[in-house]
């Protein structure tokens, strides 16, 4: 049977689950522009999301997993092994998903596209640590390194994909590896990463129970001393799923649209009205510049039990409400007494985001007429 076990780890909420993994990264492929052809233009919500990243908006986000190891790759000196068997499993999920082997050419314009990238480094994309000390020395370089993370810029959005990972490992403990993926929203979404973990631990089980033969998943066709060659372009232009809108209308409701042009393209900003309580009136932070940024990310992991966690979802939906919904609960009643933020504002907001999977259409049209009809697993499927 195979060994592999986890944590999932969302952000900073902890649950038990099925197995996954972490990703997080570092520099990634070296990339021949001349063989790079656009594959489409971005979507509405895919440029909305490359303008948060080149505005420095949104900087990365990170889901972190952790996976225990089958005992024949516990040993520290079988750590080759198990970067290799890590890799293929990797290069396995990004041939299956066309969004982990595109890069965005023309990021910082109005017509943003998906470019086809020639090949993935996994050497420079997958980054390993061993980390030395106890169990107390590994969550704090944990905690550390996710906060690190969480700052790091995605800028190479031609010649590197939109997701990078490190991998880190205890020196104490080698029976785990912990795993953190970062991405830029553009390419992935939170769901997109539950299934990379998903397919990800399915390759790990296949790989140690011989599914994969292993003479020749060591001699993977696409892989070969670290760099993963990716799909052709007319393959991955045949694979690439289309915007959500293209799939689905999204009507707007005229009063809706009469409201949002008035107050957020008529009204010059010296002129933004002063006199709603939940606007951020100390807002926006001026910074003095890029590359000294005065802020930083500061998470806090929080653990419990998977029982705790059934236990949390059955009551936010018996009072109809979502595991979101109580933790921005949370959030306002640390922030309402300091006094520093009452001064400033007088009422607090909260958006909670909405998974669209669930609307759109396993069977959309495309070409010219709607005459081609093809099928996506929402699922399963990688995308935001």
């Amino acid at each position: 049977m195979p060994n592999y076990g986890g944590m999932v780890v969302h952000r900073q909420l902890r649950v038990d689950s099925t197995p996954a993994v972490r990703k997080e990264g570092s520099e990634i492929p070296n990339v021949s522009l001349d063989d790079s052809p656009i594959i489409r233009r971005l979507g509405a919500l895919e440029t909305y999301q490359i303008a948060l990243q080149t505005l420095d908006l949104i900087r990365s986000n990170v889901v972190s997993c952790r996976f225990a190891l089958p005992k024949r790759l516990v040993p520290a000196a079988r750590h080759c092994d198990l970067v290799n068997e890590f890799e293929r499993a990797v290069a396995r999920v990004v041939l299956a998903h066309p969004h982990m082997q595109v890069g965005i050419a023309s990021a910082k314009t109005s017509t943003p596209s998906w470019v086809r990238l020639d090949r993935i480094d996994l050497g420079k994309a997958i980054k390993w640590q061993t980390v030395k000390g106890d169990h107390d020395a590994f969550q704090k370089e944990l905690q550390q390194t996710l906060n690190r993370e969480a700052d790091t810029r995605f800028t190479k959005f031609r010649v590197e994909p939109g997701w990078r990972i490190r991998v880190l490992r205890s020196e104490a403990d080698t029976s785990f590896i912990e795993i953190l993926l970062m991405f830029n929203h553009t390419h992935l979404d939170g769901v997109s990463c539950k299934n990379f973990y998903r397919e990800l631990l399915t390759h790990l089980h296949a790989s140690d129970s011989g599914l994969h033969n292993s003479s020749r998943s060591s001699n993977h066709p696409s892989l070969s001393n670290h760099i993963l060659t990716l799909l052709p372009a007319s393959a991955l232009a045949a694979s690439l799923p289309p915007p959500p809108e293209y799939m689905l209308p999204f009507p707007v409701d005229p009063t809706a649209f009469e409201h949002f042009f008035k107050q957020e393209v008529q009204t010059p900003s010296s002129q933004y009205p002063r006199n709603v309580p939940a606007h951020a009136h100390w807002a926006p932070i001026q910074l003095a510049s890029p590359d000294t940024v005065p802020f930083r990310s500061r998470i806090r992991t929080m653990i419990f039990p998977a029982s705790i966690a059934r236990e949390l979802v059955q009551a936010c939906r018996k009072q109809g409400a979502t595991l979101t919904a109580l933790l921005h609960g949370i959030a306002l009643v640390s922030l309402a007494p300091l006094s520093e933020f009452v001064a400033k504002a007088d009422a607090f907001a909260f958006l909670t985001p909405m998974n669209i999977r669930r609307y759109l259409p396993s069977l959309y049209s495309e070409g010219r007429n709607g005459c081609v009809k093809k099928e996506l697993n929402m699922e399963t499927a990688m995308g935001n």
